[in-house]
């Protein structure tokens, strides 16, 4: 009996000397892989820090080069522009949350009518919000370069965006292809 208890005291102190090292091991491998993570995320939000960057003097030098602004007049509308996107997107991001509200409430079957209605309510005004900017913002563009020059602003401005839709939607019909093939 003694040699048994012996024995089992001898297996446990084996299992735990092997064990103790090994959850400090991974305990350390998670705290790299937790570590390796941030700094990931943290070289992600600078490169697309740097490529904003790097395509709003790209834009602002076209802009300048197509409305042959002089140097002084064309860095005025990056000041405008840049304001402007900021503003739209703290806007957009409280619309995408209203939506996502809405949805929820249409989903759910014990929404009542009166809650839908306000969440309804409540995009609505975002969007008039959104629609009231963006003429301020043009009537600031206006005032600084003119009818004309306003006018190619506008038509540039929708070629810009047009442009990057098609790009955007080109990449999600990349991944969704990705996908599939998964």
């Amino acid at each position: 009996m003694m040699m048994k208890l012996m024995r089992t005291s001898l297996a446990a102190a084996i299992a735990l000397t092997l064990l103790v090292p090994a959850a400090h091991v991974a305990a350390e491998k998670s705290e790299k892989t937790e570590t390796t993570a941030k700094a990931e995320k943290s070289d992600k939000a600078s490169k697309r820090e740097k490529l904003k960057a790097e395509y709003k003097a790209k834009m602002m030098k076209r802009l300048s080069e197509k409305l042959k602004l002089d140097e002084a007049t064309a860095k005025k509308p990056g000041a405008i522009i840049g304001a402007q996107h900021k503003e739209m997107r703290s806007l957009r991001k409280n619309m995408r949350a209203c939506s996502k509200k809405l949805k929820a409430l249409t989903n759910d079957e014990n929404s009542s009518e009166s809650d839908i209605q306000a969440q309804l309510d409540e995009l609505k005004n975002k969007q008039a919000q959104a629609s009231k900017m963006q003429a301020k913002y043009s009537d600031q563009i206006g005032k600084l370069l003119g009818p004309r020059k306003t006018a190619q602003y506008m038509v540039l401005r929708q070629k810009w965006m047009e442009k990057m839709r098609s790009k955007v939607e080109g990449k999600r019909s990349k991944r969704s292809r990705k996908n599939k093939d998964k």
